[in-house]
């Protein structure tokens, strides 16, 4: 039975195999043989669900900056607009 949500998870937090392997302390044969075999020791899951909620606080952080740097942007032009 193959565990499609090792390579989805990977996908989603943009790491490479190796990257993966690397942060788990594990060889790439390693995830592959998790990936095909199952067998996954709660250790690397519960490794994974760090890497993902690491992921996802970085993510947010990077969507409230950008909104913060649109608002600033916004009211920047409307106080150019206002002096017109």
């Amino acid at each position: 039975m193959k565990y499609p949500n090792i390579d989805a998870e990977r996908a989603r937090n943009n790491l490479s195999l190796d990257e993966l392997a690397k942060r788990l302390g594990v060889s790439r044969k390693t995830i592959y043989n998790w990936t095909n075999n199952g067998n996954i020791p709660q250790w690397a899951l519960i490794k994974m669900s760090e890497l993902s909620t690491q992921s996802e606080s970085l993510q947010d952080a990077v969507v409230r900056t950008s909104q913060a740097l649109n608002d600033a942007n916004s009211e920047l032009w409307a106080q150019i607009n206002a002096r017109s």
